[in-house]
């Protein structure tokens, strides 16, 4: 037989090759694969939430409103995604609301003390990431559960807040500080753009740095990652100092919108709403699970119902129970879905058990089926 005729039965006798799906099967996976992330629920909840709104009050979506939602939302965004990086290590902090009211009125105080007010900004909120520190400190070292810990530094902020103030409201004399809390570029204000840009960096941090990694890994198991090698107590401290400084930041926000540092800026529903935005998100309370983006959206979606309640003209009364509700949600559903995946890995791990016990010359029990000389047995030898 010639060369070209062995080619040819070669040819004819080889197995098609699967060509690369159609474009539209492709979208598709694109799209289910899109609709699989934890956020992508939460974005729908958003969507849906504002047509809700839109059909009671065509009002809600036009660009003055949409504007003032997120302008409104920026500082309950920006104290989310702090908390967020507490919560992924397993713990919570309670401070970042009295945290925000420190730091609008220190801001406020060393703007009128004739500093340019972005280093004023900068040295508010490295104050309060400072007090974050000392969060972390009192949690991993002194072993006191940062329920406690933060419940305490709570009440540290006010106090500061109020002793700074003389428990009054501190007007800002520099005009241009306005420019941080009112100003927008091209029809977005310049809070929420910053906010943006945080998000950006700290799912960097969370995705792509050993901090980011080592978060989910204490979240996940403290005890296991000490004995990994994780310096537990440094990560936990940077996740405070974190959300010390977003605090800072967010308070800062508050008195530029406002041109006074009021003491009780950050001591009402913030902290409410910026735990409630958290979980809502997607980030659990257990610690190990959850992102930055999710923490923003869920504070997204509290700002979304809130400034809702106010279009359609729902008193003020029923916003706290309404939130109530979708964090009792929002935490069944983290509950829930930590069972079920549980559950599911319990399952994987007996059924793998179950493959290896069935399996010719391996015995779990034996603790290893390396012969002596290093080969691994196979399973279909004798």
């Amino acid at each position: 037989m010639t060369e070209g005729a062995e080619a040819q039965k070669r040819t004819e006798h080889t197995p098609a090759v699967s060509q690369p799906a159609p474009g539209p099967r492709r979208g598709r996976t694109l799209i289910a694969e899109a609709l699989s992330k934890p956020e992508a629920g939460t974005i729908v909840l958003i969507i849906l939430v504002g047509l809700g709104f839109a059909l009671l009050n065509s009002h809600f979506f036009t660009s003055g409103n949409l504007a003032t939602l997120t302008l409104d939302a920026t500082v309950v965004m920006a104290l989310a995604i702090g908390q967020a990086f507490v919560l992924l290590t397993g713990n919570i902090d309670l401070s970042c609301g009295s945290l925000a009211a420190f730091g609008g009125v220190l801001v406020a105080i060393i703007a009128n003390a004739g500093v340019p007010w972005p280093l004023a900004l900068l040295l508010a909120c490295l104050t309060t990431g400072a007090a974050g520190v000392i969060n972390g400190v009192i949690t991993y070292y002194a072993r006191i559960p940062s329920f406690l810990a933060t419940f305490g530094m709570l009440g540290v902020g006010e106090s500061l807040a109020l002793l700074l103030s003389n428990a009054t409201s501190v007007q800002v004399n520099n005009v241009s500080f306005a420019y941080l809390g009112v100003s927008s570029v091209g029809g977005v204000p310049v809070a929420f753009v910053i906010v943006l840009g945080i998000v950006l960096v700290a799912e960097m941090l969370l995705r792509r740095t050993v901090f980011g990694f080592d978060l989910y890994a204490i979240g996940g198991n403290q005890r296991g990652a000490e004995l990994a090698g994780i310096r537990v107590g440094r990560v936990q401290i940077g996740a405070f100092a974190f959300s010390g400084l977003l605090a800072g930041f967010g308070g800062c926000i508050t008195t530029s919108q406002l041109m006074a540092g009021y003491p009780s800026s950050g001591t009402g529903d913030t902290l409410f709403d910026a735990i409630a935005g958290a979980v809502v998100g997607g980030v659990s309370l257990f610690g190990g699970v959850g992102t930055a983006l999710g923490a923003f959206l869920g504070a997204l979606l509290i700002g979304t119902i809130q400034d809702g309640l106010n279009v359609v003209a729902i008193s003020y009364s029923w916003q706290p129970l309404i939130i109530g509700v979708v964090i009792v949600i929002g935490v069944t559903y983290d509950v829930t879905a930590r069972r079920t995946h549980i559950a599911k890995r319990l399952k994987a791990i007996s059924g793998l058990r179950d493959r290896i016990v069935s399996t010719p010359g391996l015995d779990p029990e034996a603790g290893s089926s390396v012969d002596p000389i290093g080969e691994v047995p196979s399973a279909t030898q004798p």
